[in-house]
């Protein structure tokens, strides 16, 4: 008897965790409402109403990075259904694997071949374009480096000073 009691109050919390947290992949986006629609392929394609995506900061600091059509995410809901949910975060998975292994490192891919990356241990932001031009600034050494492909233009509505040991132009 109390076996089965167990069992049934096991199979019981399975089945409600199974109904609030569940692991889909993004279907729609609403980028000016920040909700997406997700679809649960374990449940036959069910498909949510717009569910509301949480960021890390909305008030006086923001923070807006939508997850693309086809993102993997992580939802809870309310225990009333699929209606009211939101959307955790994205998730990382052997088709889609973690583009750095680096606990120091904050770094961003765009689908474009950009990249942003800062190494908060090395003190270093590096940022390369998808057509070749590069900004690095390395905190440790105080160096800035840009490459540009293309034209570099500096305007100023008052003056530009240039102070060096060395200056050289070429």
């Amino acid at each position: 008897m109390l076996d089965s009691l167990k069992e049934y109050i096991n199979d019981t919390i399975r089945s409600l965790l199974n109904q609030v947290i569940r692991v889909g992949m993004v279907t729609t986006t609403y980028p000016g409402e920040a909700k997406v629609r997700v679809k649960f392929p374990d449940a036959d394609d069910l498909t949510t109403y717009k569910l509301s995506v949480l960021f890390a900061k909305t008030y006086a600091d923001q923070v807006y990075h939508m997850p693309d059509t086809g993102d993997h995410v992580l939802c809870i809901f309310l225990p009333f259904g699929l209606e009211q949910g939101f959307v955790l975060g994205a998730v990382y998975s052997t088709v889609d694997p973690v583009p750095v292994a680096d606990q120091d490192k904050h770094h961003t891919a765009y689908s474009d071949g950009t990249t942003i990356e800062y190494d908060r241990k090395l003190h270093k932001m590096d940022t390369r374009y998808m057509d070749g031009t590069t900004v690095i600034y390395d905190a440790a050494v105080h160096r800035l480096s840009v490459n540009c492909v293309g034209f570099v233009t500096v305007n100023s509505a008052v003056r530009v000073n240039i102070t060096a040991p060395n200056v050289n132009i070429n």
